[in-house]
């Protein structure tokens, strides 16, 4: 019987997409089911092959919009995240990043005894500005994780400098096909 896993992410951006289609359709080890927080972030201005979204689930979800300084942060209070996760009956959960979604999530995978992973793209440089509540954020649902995804070198170590036992801390690389992505190879 094959391994259910479940990614929980916050949109379908077009290089994650590309990498879940990837893993849903080469590595049959596992089941793969996505869970995305919203259809879209109105501050991205990309859109996802939508032909690659395979084995999704689309929460509904209230959004607030944070205004920053140079850009906008969209937030997504979900529904039914437990209700998803009750019907997929998943193995394995790996949710990204920290927001409130992903508390539910994990609560869930705590209360049914499902493993946890914790995925994220941040570094200590690209959170240097993240408030107080949210580094007890990042710290309380690492420290109830049961091992690490990050994307990068940087990330690892974030996650290390947030609480995480480096040996339960791994590496996947962001990599895609870029010349799918290049718009002007001059540049």
């Amino acid at each position: 019987m094959l391994k259910k896993v479940v990614i929980i992410t916050n949109i379908p951006s077009p290089y994650r997409v590309d990498f879940f289609h990837y893993l849903q359709e080469n590595v049959k080890k596992y089941e793969f089911h996505i869970i995305y927080s919203s259809v879209r972030n109105t501050s991205r201005q990309w859109h996802a092959d939508e032909d690659r979204i395979q084995n999704s689930t689309f929460l509904k979800s209230h959004n607030i919009k944070i205004k920053k300084r140079y850009d906008e942060h969209d937030i997504y209070i979900p529904y039914g995240v437990g209700k998803a996760l009750d019907g997929l009956k998943p193995d394995v959960v790996v949710a990204m990043e920290y927001n409130p979604t992903i508390l539910m999530a994990m609560h869930w995978c705590r209360k049914h005894k499902v493993k946890y992973i914790s995925w994220t793209d941040g570094t200590l440089n690209s959170e240097k500005n993240i408030s107080r509540i949210q580094r007890l954020c990042r710290k309380y649902i690492i420290s109830r994780a049961d091992a690490f995804i990050g994307s990068s070198t940087a990330s690892r170590e974030t996650q290390i400098a947030y609480g995480a036992p480096e040996e339960k801390c791994y590496i996947s690389f962001l990599t895609v096909d870029l010349e799918k992505y290049i718009r002007d190879k001059k540049n």
